[in-house]
């Protein structure tokens, strides 16, 4: 009988929940108009029951017909009826040998006739239910009939006993099956704002949506998490609601409201707790298994509506003060902004534990590295620590294309996958050890044919090279699923069926990144939000430059939470750790004693920087413990008595000796010539400045030669390392492309200084570009004053890299009373002699001309102090700043006992899951591997990762008997013999289903695919070397797919 023929309910009218079989999913209706062929497939019997031309099969008394069922033992069974008018029909129900059962019969509100039984455990498959309707004593006519099944499932594993029977069909009495069932928290949660239908359920045993919608999803097997009741998690509006009081909505200096997608941001205030209470509590009275509190957030421009003005003289105890005013001002804007939202979080989560303590309790946090960057202050480690919290909802997204734009080696560069990679470090470190759960929302492009975007592949490689990722959110609006094509439908069903298996083979709270390098790592302090706003706003190039250099390297550089550094197993994990106090501070001094513990147990710190203003705010805790900068009490806890710090400066650019020596403006890539020799013949250096023609115009440099007599001397594409070492100044410079040029739009600018150029000689510059550009020069006389020159006995980092010149950009710090060692010439810096460790004395590695010594390194008991006295966005700006820092933290890891390398690439196995991603170099991943997310499911022997590539790939491991590959879809219960294979899977109505089965070089003997009730689904087969590939119709009921193997 072809069930799977039957059309479906548009409005899935489903059974109660709270069935026999609770953790089975109640199956979709059948429905059928009398005449169809889906009628023809059930109707068995007649006796004058006609069709009308309206469509309604009619019965005039003493007539009847009968419809046949499937007879499956232990099964219920509705039948609901449409009735032209309210004459019903008489209804008996049959079993084999014309054994009356008794029906439970109803009249639905709007007038359907419902009648349910339950099939004897007596019954054989193969015997048929009759249910037959006969019109004794009033006509009657029948309109549609719906029918549903719901097959038992005696243990209760959401698979039914028939299901089950078909699966093992054939096989020995032994033969078991793996059956999964889903844990309390689901690995994968798909957001969501309809109601399931055939057509649009995908199987996710997780939904995030309306809590009006908990009742149909559940239904459905699904567990149901919500945010405010009709709010759809699908919208960026969830969370931020139009508050009853607006003197809760938060303002700028300017008395504007601050809004956040179209909507009021909202202060922390009593109104607005009584409104999200009551908004949350509707969530958890329409039936939501967990519930979402809205994402706790300040605008750091904010701080002038009423409500924070008297929070601020209530708990400072004196008046506001303007935080654009002074840095103490905005410093006390910004903690005072943290304990507002941390007391108001804890307040709303406690209070969802009071309504109903069952309901999961999730708080949404904004990341830690979007919030920096949007001036937005949530304090996400304090807020994820309150008790009543039990899991987290953030994202690792790479954002807009603004966001992802980091600057690193001198220019502004699109690194999407580096974004997401921080963002997914710094939440897993937050979250780890605390036992909240985190789950990581996946970007969504509701215009894209499929799931898969560049932002979507960027994200969830990034976030799985963390092995504490576990759980993750998928977008699966109304809109977007409809826009999928057919292959991004297949598509999605594999990203569920990836995330789901990573999840439950890998131990939640598991081992830290597996890969070389993982123990080192770069701290962050939620105070790197209090210092984004006027009067000095710090940016986070510091943040990019102590980690892009690393990370583009392949070495797997995490960012550590500085605000739980007092936690000794916080630290644990690092051998290395990488500071600056010049983007933010520790929240307080005991932090700076568990830093300086971890030290003096063998750990490495380097400390980067020294000048931020912020330094002499007098709200800050070491300006009241009388120490100048909060690096003075970290290193007075070390033992090391540095003495008072002197900031140097370079010279800013005198804009007044340029002299305009041509300017233009070419449609197409051009290369022009520009004589600088006039320039050159004072000093022997000119300086050349290139900016666009105008502030609206733009252009693009390609390429650069230097000739010198007429012979080329020099000659370095946009972007390459030679062209840093001759950068001088330079801002606002984008690379959007890897061998495509350096954009100058608006106020950006180069600088050029070409020294030792011989003054009596023709010197051309020829640079190759493309639109309106400005090229200026002057004569610049060398200047070494604000260079790092390496020191004689400073080992192997000052031979190798001896003189780097640090850009105006960038102050150097350096402590002139602190005594330095004598120089010493050590073999190996990389490991200093037993005796140079009993002197415990520094060892100076790079001096200033004017006799500071910025960089330098010394023994703290068992560990190593390495201070940089550079501001640590110096490291993004060249290269050969970027090869320092690589040094400067292979030189300390080593001496933390600890094996570095630059392997070029991100390479981890999770699972029987390779996720890789590649920089500048190949990489080749040995064995068969599977493309799970590629239409076809390919499979390579030894594939080659190009570089700057990324993928995520199951290995076919050695085998001796055929294994299941990857199915895309949620499998459900699985059997592999040496003989045969079976699964059973959900997908939405009408998708395709692939499969890659491999066969252990055995041969296929059969292939065949039902439905949940037993009847064909096409399947098509293809034998592809030792594997075999399959592709089937699914359904949101399943489908069991059987092969055999000889």
């Amino acid at each position: 009988m072809p069930f799977f023929s039957a059309s479906f309910s548009a409005l899935s009218f489903l059974l109660a929940t709270g069935s026999l079989f609770a953790d089975t999913p109640i199956p979709y209706e059948t429905e059928f108009k009398p005449g169809s062929l889906t009628e023809l497939c059930f109707f068995r019997k007649s006796n004058g029951a006609v069709i009308t031309p309206e469509g309604v099969r009619h019965a005039n008394v003493g007539q009847f017909l009968f419809y046949a069922f499937p007879a499956i033992p232990g099964s219920i069974e509705r039948l609901r009826l449409t009735l032209e008018d309210a004459n019903a029909p008489t209804v008996i129900v049959l079993t084999a040998g014309n054994k009356p059962l008794i029906p439970s019969l109803s009249r639905l509100a709007d007038g359907t006739l419902s009648l349910q039984w339950t099939n004897p455990a007596t019954l054989k498959r193969g015997d048929e239910i009759l249910v037959g309707l006969s019109a004794k004593t009033l006509s009657f006519g029948i309109k549609s009939v719906r029918y549903l099944r719901v097959d038992a499932d005696s243990d209760n594993d959401g698979i039914s006993e028939f299901v089950k029977s078909l699966m093992l069909e054939g096989q020995p009495t032994e033969t078991k099956l793996t059956v999964r069932k889903a844990g309390t928290t689901p690995a994968v949660f798909a957001v969501t704002d309809s109601p399931p239908t055939p057509e649009y359920d995908f199987g996710s045993e997780g939904i995030l949506g309306d809590a009006a919608l908990s009742s149909l999803w559940r239904g459905r097997g699904a567990t149901v998490w919500s945010g405010f009741a009709g709010t759809s998690l699908s919208s960026p509006e969830t969370g931020k609601i139009p508050s009853p009081n607006s003197a809760s909505v938060q303002s700028d200096f300017r008395g504007n409201a601050l809004e956040w997608n179209g909507k009021p941001a909202l202060a922390p205030t009593p109104d607005r707790f009584a409104f999200e209470r009551s908004l949350l509590a509707g969530a958890v009275n329409a039936g939501a298994e967990g519930v979402i509190l809205p994402e706790p957030f300040y605008f750091a421009t904010a701080g002038y509506e009423s409500v924070f003005r008297d929070a601020w003289a209530k708990i400072y105890n004196k008046p506001w003060a303007d935080p654009r005013s002074g840095m103490e001002p905005r410093w006390l804007s910004g903690k005072l902004m943290s304990n507002l939202l941390t007391t108001y979080t804890s307040g709303l989560s406690q209070e969802v534990a009071r309504l109903k303590p069952s309901v999961r309790r999730v708080l949404s946090v904004p990341n830690p590295l979007s919030a920096a960057s949007h001036s937005l202050i949530s304090p996400v480690y304090r807020l994820v620590s309150q008790p009543a919290v039990q899991d987290v909802l953030s994202e690792a997204n790479p954002g807009t294309p603004e966001d992802a734009t980091l600057r690193l080696n001198g220019a502004a560069r699109r690194l999407p996958f580096s974004l997401s990679y921080l963002k997914a470090s710094v939440l897993t470190q937050i979250v780890r050890g605390t036992g909240k759960r985190l789950t990581l929302q996946l970007p969504e492009n509701a215009e894209a044919e499929k799931p898969l975007t560049e932002d979507l592949a960027n994200a969830l490689t990034a976030s799985l090279m963390f092995p504490d990722a576990l759980h993750f959110s998928l977008s699966a609006s109304r809109k977007t699923w409809e826009n999928y094509s057919g292959e991004g439908k297949t598509q999605f069903a594999s990203l569920l069926s990836l995330l789901t298996e990573l999840s439950e083979n890998t131990r939640f709270g598991g081992e830290a990144n597996p890969n070389n390098g993982n123990e080192i790592g770069v701290l962050l302090s939620e105070t790197a939000q209090w210092q984004r706003e006027a009067p000095f706003p710090s940016d986070l190039d510091g943040l990019y430059g102590l980690t892009l250099p690393l990370l583009q390297r392949g070495v797997p550089v995490q960012i550590a939470s500085l605000d739980r550094a007092d936690n000794p197993d916080t630290l644990k994990p690092f051998k290395t750790l990488l500071l600056s106090y010049d983007f933010q501070k520790p929240l307080e001094e005991n932090l700076q004693t568990g830093l300086a513990n971890w030290v003096k147990r063998g750990g490495s710190l380097i400390f980067f920087g020294g000048s931020d203003p912020y330094n002499q705010t007098a709200a800050g805790w070491w300006q009241k413990a009388n120490k100048n900068a909060p690096q003075d009490s970290l290193f007075s806890a070390l033992g090391i008595p540095v003495g008072t710090a002197v900031t140097q400066f370079e010279e800013a650019e005198d804009l007044s000796k340029y002299a305009l020596v041509t300017q233009g403006d070419v449609r197409t890539l051009t290369t022009i010539e520009v004589d600088v020799t006039r320039f050159a013949t004072t000093f022997g250096s000119v300086a050349v400045r290139l900016t666009p023609a105008s502030a609206e115009e733009k252009f693009t440099l390609s390429k650069i030669e230097i000739v010198i007599g007429g012979k080329t001397a020099a000659a370095f594409r946009a972007g390459s390392d030679l062209e840093n070492r001759l950068i001088r100044y330079e801002s606002g410079t984008k690379i959007e492309k890897e061998g495509e040029g350096r954009t100058f739009s608006g106020a950006a600018f180069v600088t050029y200084g070409v020294d030792n150029l011989p003054i009596d000689t023709k010197i051309l510059l020829r640079l190759t570009l493309q639109g309106a550009y400005r090229v200026e020069a002057a004569s610049a006389k060398p200047n070494d004053t604000h260079v790092l020159i390496g020191e004689q006995g400073g080992g192997d980092i000052p031979k190798s890299l001896p003189r780097l010149r640090v850009g105006a950009n960038y102050p150097l710090t350096f402590y002139p009373d602190f005594p330095v060692a004598p120089t010493k010439k050590p073999s190996d810096a990389t490991a200093p002699s037993s005796q140079d460790e009993k002197e415990n004395e520094p060892t100076p590695l790079y001096g200033l001309r004017s006799g500071g010594i910025p960089v330098w390194m010394q023994a703290a008991e068992k560990g190593t102090l390495l201070y940089v006295g550079v501001s640590p966005g110096y490291f993004s700006s060249s290269e050969r700043s970027a090869a320092l820092l690589r040094a400067l933290v292979e030189y300390a890891h080593q001496r933390a006992g600890a094996k570095y390398s630059e392997p070029g690439a991100l390479v981890l196995k999770r699972g029987r899951f390779v996720i890789v991603k590649t920089f500048g170099e190949q990489e080749i991943l040995d064995g068969r591997t599977i493309d799970v997310l590629s239409s076809s499911l390919n499979v390579t022997a030894d594939r080659v990762i190009a570089p700057n590539s990324l993928g995520i790939y199951a290995l076919l491991e050695p085998t001796k008997t055929p294994k299941i590959g990857f199915v895309a879809g949620q499998v459900k219960a699985k059997t592999e013999t040496p003989t045969h294979t079976a699964y059973f899977v959900r997908g939405a109505k009408g998708t395709t289903g692939i499969a890659r089965i491999d066969t252990d070089g055995r041969k296929l003997t059969g292939a065949r695919a039902t439905n949940a009730y037993g009847d064909p689904v096409a399947l098509s087969s293809e034998v592809q070397g030792s594997t075999v590939f399959l592709k089937y119709v699914n359904d949101p009921d399943g489908v069991i797919v059987r092969l055999g193997w000889q």
